[in-house]
C-alpha cells in the first residue's frame, strides 16, 4: 500500500506514538512544494522538533529492541545470500 507523507503522519506515526509528526510534515511538505517561505512560528517549530520526537519514539521501544532490530542478522543475512548470483549448472 502506498501512501501520502501527510497520510502517514496523520493515520501512522501519530497514532502510534502519539507525537506531532503531522505538524512537522505539513510544514516540511509547505517548505518543499509550495515555494512559500516559512513564518517565524513554522521555522521555531522545525528547530524545536526533532528532540522531543526522538525521545517520544525512543521511549516506546527499549534499548535492546531497538539494538536487536539494528543488528538483525536474519536481514542480513538473507540479503547477502539473495543477492548471491545463483550458478547454473550445466
Amino acid at each position: 500500500m502506498n501512501h501520502t507523507p501527510l497520510y502517514y503522519a496523520q493515520n501512522i506515526v501519530d497514532k502510534r506514538f502519539h507525537t506531532s509528526f503531522t505538524d512537522f510534515m505539513i510544514t516540511y511538505l509547505k517548505l518543499k512544494y509550495a515555494n512559500q517561505e516559512l513564518n517565524t512560528a513554522e521555522q521555531e517549530m522545525l528547530q524545536q522538533f526533532f528532540k522531543p520526537f526522538e525521545q517520544k519514539i525512543k521511549s516506546q521501544f527499549t534499548f535492546t529492541k531497538r539494538l536487536s532490530s539494528f543488528l538483525n542478522l536474519n536481514q542480513f543475512i538473507r540479503y547477502f545470500h539473495l543477492s548471491e548470483p545463483q550458478n547454473k549448472a550445466s
